[in-house]
């Protein structure tokens, strides 16, 4: 009896301490958990990342419409002398000089290869943004979740605290009886196993809300978790009569479906981007250059400077 008492006595120590580690924790209402989960989620930053990816590979694409602008500056030096060269080294110019040129291509027409090009990007952008919504609504459908199971979690272990008083109360009460010999011995036992079994109904209790804080805070995206001071949220609308409705709306406005529709679109674009390439296409091309110096340097004085050897 003795060993069974302070094992009953270390279990209320636990739950004790347990329960001000609870009651110490931060306020934390449903909008602002999934406020910090849409900022901090690795998921949701990973989408984001993406879709804006996909906004850029858009521009590349449309770069294609613009001009080519290639520039070059090159300069030599004449030695005398090295005009022969060996194997595969180049031989030298006669002359010192600098020169500059530039070569300019412009896209006249490809018969439609870039436009389909640039279509199918935009519906991959489009299908990358779709999935940053859908990651986005699964994250915080997450967040839900989590929020209201570390709710149900933390009224089962108020509920489980009551327990407790109240049956160590029956505790208290049955053993004055049984001193007094109003009751029996065998009552005072049930009595302190029925103690022993809400005590143990709140370690169970506090053990699923520590891992429903675990999971709160997977789910928010941090990666240490706290005890937190959660509130009721407010009861949400009566759902419809009949789910018809529901998934009527489901199949119009899920990014999901968007995304998928979006994708075969943009697959399509680059199938007929890719039967493109059987046509002609069109280029203007441009070349122009100067020599702003030229020497004849070491080599023949009579060699007039328009001549490059």
């Amino acid at each position: 009896m003795i060993t069974m008492r302070k094992r009953l006595a270390l279990l209320i120590v636990i739950a004790a301490s347990l329960a001000r580690a609870q009651a110490s924790g931060p306020a934390l209402t449903l909008d602002q958990a999934r406020a910090i989960a849409l900022k901090n989620h690795p998921q949701v930053l990973a989408s984001q990342a993406n879709y804006q990816r996909s906004d850029q590979l858009t521009r590349e694409a449309r770069s294609a419409y613009y001009p080519t602008i290639n520039a070059d500056i090159s300069a030599s030096q004449a030695e005398v002398n090295s005009r022969i060269g060996a194997g595969l080294l180049t031989d030298s110019r006669l002359f010192n000089r600098t020169g500059a040129g530039v070569t300019l291509s412009q896209l006249i027409t490809d018969s439609g290869r870039t436009h389909n090009l640039v279509a199918s990007a935009k519906l991959q952008a489009q299908a990358s943004r779709a999935d940053y919504q859908a990651t986005q609504y699964d994250i915080g459908f997450g967040v839900d979740q989590a929020y209201y199971e570390a709710l149900l979690a933390t009224q089962l272990v108020h509920l489980a605290n009551q327990t407790v008083q109240t049956r160590q109360a029956a505790v208290n009460q049955i053993s004055e009886l049984t001193r007094n010999k109003l009751r029996s011995q065998l009552d005072a036992s049930l009595a302190e196993v029925n103690l022993a079994d809400a005590r143990l109904m709140l370690l169970r209790a506090q053990d699923r809300l520590q891992s429903a804080y675990a999971s709160l805070a997977q789910a928010l995206g941090t990666q240490h978790g706290a005890a937190y001071t959660l509130s009721d949220p407010p009861t949400p609308p009566d759902p419809p009569a009949t789910a018809d409705a529901l998934i009527a709306d489901a199949f119009r406005h899920r990014p999901e479906l968007a995304s998928l529709r979006l994708q075969s679109e943009s697959a399509r674009k680059q199938v007929y981007a890719e039967r493109d390439l059987r046509r002609p296409n069109v280029t203007l091309n441009a070349v122009g250059g100067t020599l702003p110096y030229i020497d004849p340097g070491h080599a023949n004085p009579n060699i007039p400077k328009t001549y490059e050897g």
